[in-house]
């Protein structure tokens, strides 16, 4: 079944899927799970994305994510996804277009890297391994996915530290979501969190980025559609210090994703 439609706007996950049973005679016959996320090869979603600093004039864009092809590595289907516009893409569809994405009845599982662009400082792409997404049966603010590490870089000739934690959290299920004038029903939603601590060395370590929730990204999936809207909000207070010959300003940042049109067959 082919489905199109128009919508207005878009920008950066959640797949839900639900089970039920309905009796029949002889037993019960189980019901399709519905579908958040449907993945077909050919399916695709155009969203608008506004990128917003403070005083400055936001930055608008548009990306087309689809689905490229699909293999079967036992009894799990992976799916490739790629977006026509990476330098503007959504943290969630940059990983979503640039790593390994299958599904379960409940949740939708990533592996591949959240990336980050910050001025003045530089990128960050923290690796995630089978990352949930969403899980239909699991209660708001219950934890899907949790992972920490160390990234070593250099910025400017300095050795940077990068310690971060990853969590995702499912969200609510909502009745009904309105995303630029649009109404989608049945929607489901998750929360990632990204918490960061950045120490330079100079001849010893120094914490210029004091650990803290840097980055908070909020997704909405429709029934039968996909994902509608995303919002990430990324903030880094850095410690003043005179004694660095690195300049280093507080950062702000707003970015959201909001579906434009979409042309998707359900699987």
């Amino acid at each position: 079944m082919k489905i199109t439609k128009l919508p207005l706007l878009f920008l950066l996950s959640i797949v839900l899927f639900s089970c039920s049973e309905d009796d029949s005679e002889g037993g019960t016959t189980p019901v399709e799970p519905d579908n958040f996320f449907p993945l077909v090869t050919g399916n695709s979603w155009n969203y608008e994305n506004v990128a917003s600093f403070p005083d400055q004039d936001d930055i608008v864009s548009n990306e087309t994510l689809s689905v490229v092809d699909s293999t079967t590595v036992g009894t799990t289907v992976n799916y490739d996804l790629a977006t026509d516009n990476p330098q503007n893409a959504s943290a969630v569809t940059l990983a979503l277009s640039q790593g390994d994405v299958s599904k379960t009845d409940e949740s939708l599982i990533v592996s591949g890297n959240l990336g980050f662009g910050f001025e003045g400082f530089p990128g960050i792409n923290i690796a995630v391994e089978n990352a949930a997404m969403y899980d239909t049966n699991a209660t708001p603010n219950t934890q899907l996915f949790t992972d920490n590490g160390t990234i070593e870089q250099d910025f400017q000739g300095a050795p940077l530290t990068i310690n971060y934690d990853v969590e995702i959290l499912t969200g609510s299920n909502l009745d009904s979501y309105t995303v630029n004038g649009t109404t989608y029903s049945d929607v489901v939603s998750s929360q990632i969190k990204i918490t960061l601590e950045v120490q330079v060395t100079i001849f010893v370590p120094i914490t210029i980025l004091p650990s803290q929730e840097a980055v908070v990204i909020d997704n909405y999936f429709a029934k039968d559609i996909g994902l509608i809207y995303s919002e990430t909000n990324t903030n880094l207070d850095f410690v003043e210090l005179d004694q660095l010959p690195i300049p280093l300003e507080d950062f702000s940042f707003i970015g959201t994703q909001s579906i434009e049109s979409y042309n998707v067959d359900l699987e």
